[in-house]
């Protein structure tokens, strides 16, 4: 795209980034394997968070600009094709269409309801992977009923015994 200069991308050269490419390809093929699919739940959401960490330090050590000359909803398509390029991550892919939507609707004059901030892309991502990564914790310790006591855990949620 004319105009358009990425300033890092994620190479393998970077910060073992190569590395943690692998790692990320690694955790996502273990995540749809038959194996991980009849696993408990915990496992499930130890694999999610291990994903979710991962992609969190990429995104860190590889930190990118899209210039502010252009419409907001053109910044977000670029960001999607660095994403999708970069990380192909189904979920932040999503979540960056739905900035790109929001964008372009507030620029046709369409009041949107869906959330919205406005700042330097590269930062609201990092909020929105920052965020599901502590999603992903969170599940992971109440499936390990690590939780709050006030509120039941996945193994312990059991109604308790009438008294009698």
């Amino acid at each position: 795209m004319p105009g358009f200069r990425v300033v890092t991308t994620i190479k393998p050269s970077s910060r073992g980034s190569a590395k943690k490419l692998a790692e990320l390809r690694a955790v996502r093929a273990e995540e749809v394997s038959s194996e991980t699919l009849a696993a408990t739940h915990e496992v499930r959401a130890e694999i999610q968070h291990r994903k979710w960490r991962v992609i969190h330090k990429l995104l860190r050590d590889n930190p990118f600009t899209v210039g502010t000359a252009h419409p907001r909803a053109e910044q977000w398509r670029r960001v999607r094709d660095h994403v999708k390029l970069t990380l192909d991550e189904p979920e932040v892919t999503e979540w960056v269409i739905l900035q790109m939507e929001v964008a372009a609707n507030r620029a046709a004059g369409i009041a949107d309801l869906r959330p919205r901030k406005n700042g330097p892309c590269y930062a609201l991502l990092m909020e929105f992977v920052r965020d599901r990564k502590r999603k992903a914790l969170a599940v992971l310790r109440w499936t390990r009923d690590e939780g709050d006591p006030e509120r039941p855990s996945f193994t312990a949620a059991k109604p308790p015994r009438p008294e009698g």
